[in-house]
């Protein structure tokens, strides 16, 4: 079999698998395997496999997947259904057509996933997929782009070259793509949700609403930065309990590269009463703590306390106090042995059947799989 035809036999057999995938499933239930090279062709993560067809799956643009899954298959199912020949254009079409729909909007199962997109005319399957973003989401972006160029839209356009740094807050609402002038656009990314300390690093140019840009202009900080994320491309996401910590620390080395080559940054110090509620929040996580409380705790009125932390954290109160009840329950079902029961009651969920539910909403899966999955992998 020569290359075009590898290639079509490819790009068909992939898109049998999301038709498949579609016709058969909704977005709660999406299974992961049989286009694993469709998406390894365009992102190098550090996920394994089944998270980086996640990466591309999971995350619908549309708040009603079952309409949009609906509108897809009516469109394309004569193609599919033995109507109309299935050619390497049209399944070409249909991919994008698919890969168009997704974004960040649901956070990944770790607090931080570092990867590398390629997108490269000629070599890859897709070379001029539109990533969307659209507001509240519950993760930060990091990009880097090292080769080529790229173009992101949100209003206006701007192109990014190697050394532009594009940072997308939880807020912002954007789409990006390999500019028609470049035959490449790779780029760095980092899906991650902030420490505390962090976020005077990200103090940014503003573009637009959530949307920051830096431009590193020193070639030895772009090496430095290189450097380190060849580091963590090294180490999947999940494959030891403490990946995630080291991620963690490669990413935080990035920002301050990015920070100390940008001497105009105004980097002030955090917040000392935000830097309070994140401490005391931390201490009590497994109590009911209320905003009254915190506020109390803070000598801050509640809507005071309440417009600085979303203004510091980016997040607000509650959605930080799931944070860190979600992160705790997901490392205990990593690195422990506890039964689901007593982690359950560690977080102090009065009944399991509660810790279950509250999980299954904010990770994407129930507790016993999330423990199966990194336990397999």
């Amino acid at each position: 079999m020569n290359c075009q035809s590898k290639r079509q036999a490819m790009l068909s057999g992939a898109a049998r698998e999301i038709y498949m995938l579609l016709k058969t499933q909704t977005a709660d239930g999406l299974p992961l395997e049989g286009i694993g090279e469709l998406i390894a062709d365009n992102i190098d993560s550090t996920q394994n496999d089944e998270a980086r067809i996640q990466y591309a799956n999971a995350h619908a643009r549309n708040d009603d997947f079952e309409k949009e899954r609906l509108l897809i298959l009516r469109r394309w199912s004569k193609f599919f259904e033995g109507k109309a020949p299935l050619t390497e254009e049209t399944a070409t079409s249909f991919i994008r057509r698919f890969l168009n729909n997704l974004n960040h909007r649901l956070l990944f199962n770790e607090s931080i996933t570092i990867g590398k997109t390629r997108f490269i005319v000629g070599e890859s399957l897709l070379d001029d997929v539109i990533s969307f973003y659209d507001s509240n989401r519950k993760a930060w972006t990091f990009q880097l782009t090292i080769e080529g160029s790229g173009s992101y839209s949100f209003g206006e356009t701007i192109p990014v070259e190697p050394g532009t740094a594009i940072l997308l807050a939880p807020e912002a609402t954007c789409h990006f793509h390999r500019t028609l002038d470049s035959n490449r656009w790779v780029h760095y990314w980092v899906v991650f949700e902030p420490k505390p300390e962090w976020l005077e690093l990200l103090k940014w140019p503003t573009l637009s609403q959530g949307i920051y840009k830096l431009d590193i202009s020193e070639p030895d900080t772009i090496s430095q930065i290189v450097a380190v994320f060849d580091e963590a491309l090294k180490h999947k996401t999940g494959e030891t309990p403490l990946t995630s910590k080291l991620h963690n620390n490669l990413f935080e080395q990035v920002l301050i590269r990015t920070s100390q080559d940008n001497k105009e940054l105004n980097i002030a110090p955090f917040d000392l009463r935000i830097e309070k509620a994140c401490q005391y929040l931390k201490e009590n996580f497994t109590k009911n703590v209320s905003i009254s409380q915190l506020a109390q705790h803070c000598q801050l009125s509640e809507s005071r306390l309440s417009h600085l932390f979303r203004e510091k954290m980016a997040i607000s109160i509650n959605q930080y106090k799931i944070h860190l009840r979600l992160q705790y329950a997901k490392q205990a079902l990593i690195e422990t042995n506890n039964p689901i029961s007593v982690i359950s009651d560690q977080l102090g969920f009065p009944e399991p059947s509660q810790f279950s539910k509250f999980f299954t909403k904010h990770a994407g899966k129930n507790p016993k799989k999330f423990r199966d999955d990194h336990t397999n992998s």
